[in-house]
């Protein structure tokens, strides 16, 4: 899978600064400085993965979010930001971003935060495949769990009992 990712960035040290670390881990990197240049750019080019500042001149980063779900749902945004919340986080979550991070953060953090997205990308587009050729995806089987009326106390994985202090304060064995 060709991985392709835009870092919309206004602060040019910032922006040159991710967009060469992604390109030395093999990334294929584009870099705009705003929001307003970032769609015009989704418009032309599909992207996996758009990394974008929040605090940005014109179009900032959760319009550029709202406007990128819109335009181009499979793709993924991570957020970033020096003036971030807890609250605010959860905010560009509920948006729909895929990840939110802090400046100043770790760049080898950033391309850990990359790899998962790509990874759970190529995972649900095996599932979509999987299921186009009439196929159930095996990977919903496996997150299924018994059920304690049918599990069998001799299956491999399945206590049969439960050993430890109770919340009652008695002890079971």
């Amino acid at each position: 899978m060709s991985v392709r990712i835009m870092i919309a960035e206004d602060e040019e040290i910032m922006r040159i600064t991710v967009a060469d670390h992604l390109r030395s881990e093999g990334w294929r990197v584009d870099e705009v400085s705003g929001g307003n240049e970032a769609l015009a750019l989704l418009q032309k080019q599909s992207y996996d993965i758009i990394v974008s500042d929040i605090r940005m001149p014109g179009m900032d980063g959760e319009k550029l979010l709202t406007a990128v779900k819109q335009q181009s749902p499979a793709t993924e945004v991570i957020m970033m930001t020096a003036h971030g919340s807890t609250d605010h986080a959860v905010a560009c979550l509920k948006q729909g971003a895929a990840d939110y991070i802090l400046k100043p953060f770790d760049l080898d953090d950033l391309s850990c935060r990359i790899q998962r997205i790509v990874r759970i990308q190529e995972i649900k587009a095996r599932c979509v495949s999987l299921e186009s050729n009439g196929r159930p995806a095996p990977a919903a089987a496996r997150f299924q769990r018994p059920h304690a009326a049918n599990a069998q106390p001799d299956q491999p994985g399945v206590p049969d009992r439960l050993d430890g202090p109770d919340p009652g304060g008695k002890r079971h064995r």
